[in-house]
């Protein structure tokens, strides 16, 4: 039993890492490329046009691939759903959690399927019958459908680890001020100039 304990303690710890990454690179994604940073920093914006396109697309990219690798449904890797079929296996939570994990897994699957269309058309691989413009739009996510899905399975996260190893994750990690003082501080030094 320890060592079931030990490899499940191994697998919350690896996938919450990845977690953060998501929603880190979501966040970041997300405050380069809105409108209001984007209205306000314009001239710094387009001074370093190449690092901020590639960064925005970095971001971007790392927070789709990750979010794709937490919950794919492969037997020899580590993710959510192995995590939650070794729970249940091995009875280490009470039915009752269970249904609850069953409903985050559901609540997180519509918007994976949406992921997965662009893993697997534009990003993982590179369609030959869709243009990357017709798999955004087959995909039909939104930034809040992706900031939801990382909050749930975030969720589902803390559900496995609070009643397994009675932890609970935070990912309050909230990049967004940073990337703010970046810009103000880019704007600063180009007038200064």
């Amino acid at each position: 039993m320890k060592k079931d304990m030990d490899e499940i303690g191994e697998q919350i710890q690896e996938l919450k890492k990845a977690l953060l990454e998501a929603g880190l690179s979501y966040d970041i994604w997300w405050e380069l490329s809105n409108r209001e940073a984007r209205t306000e920093h314009l001239d710094d914006l387009n001074q370093y046009t190449i690092f901020f396109q590639s960064t925005i697309h970095a971001h971007f990219l790392t927070a789709v691939i990750t979010l794709y690798r937490l919950f794919e449904n492969r037997r020899d890797t580590i993710n959510l759903p192995n995590l939650f079929q070794q729970v249940r296996e091995k009875k280490l939570v009470a039915p009752e959690v269970e249904n609850k994990l069953e409903s985050a897994a559901e609540e997180i699957r519509e918007n994976w399927t949406k992921i997965c269309i662009l893993r697997s058309n534009v990003f993982g691989h590179r369609s030959r019958k869709l243009s990357i413009e017709e798999s955004y739009k087959r995909a039909g996510i939104t930034p809040d459908q992706i900031k939801n899905l990382i909050k749930h399975m975030q969720d589902a996260m803390n559900i496995v680890s609070g009643e397994v190893l009675e932890l609970e994750h935070s990912f309050e990690l909230n990049p967004a001020e940073e990337v703010k003082r970046l810009l103000d501080d880019i704007a600063t030094l180009r007038k200064s100039r």
